[in-house]
């Protein structure tokens, strides 16, 4: 049986690991809200939870430290548009 291509995650680069490292390791810092409709909305990862982070792993020039944070915002924003849906029924 053939799976289809977004059940196989993709490949990654030599070096992005960290990014999806820091993505799952952040998720739970997200602040939660309360939507329109009532229900939960992810907010987004917070900055202080992302400068933790990259202090303990040694991004700690600013250049690596702006590359990391803009690539985590961005993989952090489609995540939580995915979260965010609404959902069937509600």
């Amino acid at each position: 049986m053939e799976h289809p291509a977004h059940f196989y995650p993709p490949e990654l680069l030599p070096g992005s690991g960290i990014y999806l490292t820091a993505l799952r390791a952040l998720r739970g810092d997200r602040p939660l809200s309360i939507g329109a409709m009532g229900g939960a909305v992810y907010c987004a990862i917070p900055f202080r939870s992302m400068v933790a982070f990259a202090g303990h792993y040694g991004i700690d020039s600013i250049c690596e430290f702006d590359r990391f944070a803009e690539l985590l915002r961005r993989l952090d924003e489609l995540e939580r548009a995915e979260l965010n849906k609404p959902k069937p029924g509600s």
